[in-house]
């Protein structure tokens, strides 16, 4: 397992489409792979938990966590905060 903490300074702009890249990103590995912050976790791989995640109340600004479980967690974290980073 691979937890990286990420912090935007703003909430980053993620609506439907960086949503529906995310998830195609994340569907693409074996990993399992979850978005987390307080309480919540958010299955990277649902565009719609995706979604309610970052345009909810869920997450606001600050820190999250970007969570990797599987054969090729390496490659899958490496890529998602690649992406995820773009939204900035």
């Amino acid at each position: 397992m691979i937890s990286r903490s990420v912090g935007f300074d703003k909430k980053p702009d993620i609506h439907a489409r960086p949503a529906s890249r995310l998830a195609g990103l994340a569907s693409g590995f074996e990993s399992m792979i979850y978005f987390s912050a307080g309480d919540f976790i958010a299955d990277a791989k649902n565009a719609m938990d995706i979604l309610d995640f970052f345009s909810g109340n869920k997450y606001n600004s600050g820190d999250f966590d970007l969570i990797a479980m599987g054969s090729d967690e390496a490659a899958a974290m490496d890529q998602m905060m690649e992406l995820l980073y773009t939204f900035r």
